[in-house]
């Protein structure tokens, strides 16, 4: 298959044979359902539902002329929890050349195989991306196919941050007029991914660390913060869930007790992220306890400075289909 980029996309293949007329589909964001209908030999059509926020859009049905479908199958992919990272399947001999089978792969499962598993196979599962839509020949049947794809940095940075009007931190010349020192050291970890900055609180109550139960790393964290009326805000989710394992850490704050460090290892997960770093495993300090650690502990090790004179009030970082990297405003009395 060859590559072309096209609009921020790359395009690849298709794969299979020369029949059908073309067909080209592309969702706004990502691919949220797929149809296959499939007869005895091959896969006779398929119809995608994309995801353009808050309306879906559903395609035409592509192939299907045949009319000889035994069989549906109704895929859908929960995005932005999931979402579709690669296609496998196998094609028929010249002659014969139409789909005979497809299996969709995506963040957190796989779907079929579809149809009939013999013939040539062909797979293809970029490292790091999200299958966009589809292009190809179809008639009768499915005659070939090829994908758009994107780096998933690229569609989670796209989405828009959620701005939450009661997460007013304390106003930082506020704290230097009365002598007070915050200094924010990090972010550490992967530069990909949106920005967030949760500011500054009074204190921290609880910790929330999503581990996914797929690959280990950390899916995402979310912060109950105290702020200087008293009152309790949730920061956003800072990454995305998905099958997760919720490790639930909750700081005795009546008793004193207050985080003075973090430490954890970042790093690419082999054949998921390509390139891409994100948070492997993460580890949170009080002045009493240590909790931790989530995830597995491989990659770049990194550690905000546990002295005991500072206090985390806030956190920093990067996130997308994992939180990527974390910082700390660190408060000096």
């Amino acid at each position: 298959g060859s590559e072309m980029v096209c609009d921020g996309e790359i395009s690849i293949g298709p794969f299979g044979g020369p029949g059908g007329t073309a067909f080209s589909y592309k969702a706004k964001h990502a691919i949220k359902q797929i149809v296959v209908v499939c007869s005895k030999n091959n896969v006779e059509s398929i119809m995608f539902k994309g995801d353009s926020g808050s309306t879906s859009e559903y395609s035409k049905t592509f192939g299907g002329a045949f009319n000889s479908g035994i069989r549906t199958d109704k895929i859908n992919i929960d995005f932005p929890l999931d979402f579709l990272t690669g296609v496998s399947g196998t094609y028929g001999s010249p002659g014969q050349m139409y789909m005979q089978s497809l299996k969709f792969h995506t963040k957190l499962t796989e779907y079929g195989p579809f149809g009939n598993t013999t013939g040539t196979s062909f797979s293809f599962r970029p490292i790091g991306s999200l299958i966009t839509g589809f292009h190809g020949r179809a008639g009768g049947c499915i005659d070939c196919i090829g994908f758009y794809f994107k780096p998933i940095s690229s569609v989670f940075v796209s989405i828009p941050k959620k701005e939450s009007s009661e997460l007013i931190p304390l106003r930082l010349q506020n704290l230097i007029n009365k002598g007070v020192f915050v200094r924010s050291p990090g972010p550490w970890g992967g530069i990909e991914g949106r920005e967030f900055d949760d500011g500054v609180f009074s204190e921290i109550k609880k910790v929330h660390v999503h581990e996914c139960i797929h690959t280990n790393a950390i899916s995402a964290v979310q912060f109950l913060y105290v702020k200087k009326d008293g009152t309790t805000i949730w920061s956003p989710m800072h990454g995305c869930l998905g099958g997760d394992i919720v490790k639930k850490i909750e700081i005795d704050v009546d008793g004193g007790e207050y985080l003075v460090g973090i430490e954890g290892f970042h790093g690419p997960i082999e054949g998921i992220t390509g390139g891409v770093s994100v948070m492997r495993s993460i580890t949170f300090h009080t002045n009493k306890f240590k909790y931790g650690p989530s995830g597995n502990e491989i990659g770049t090790f990194f550690t905000s400075s546990k002295g005991c004179d500072g206090k985390i009030v806030g956190f920093f970082g990067k996130s997308g289909a994992y939180l990527s990297a974390i910082g700390v405003h660190n408060m000096y009395l």
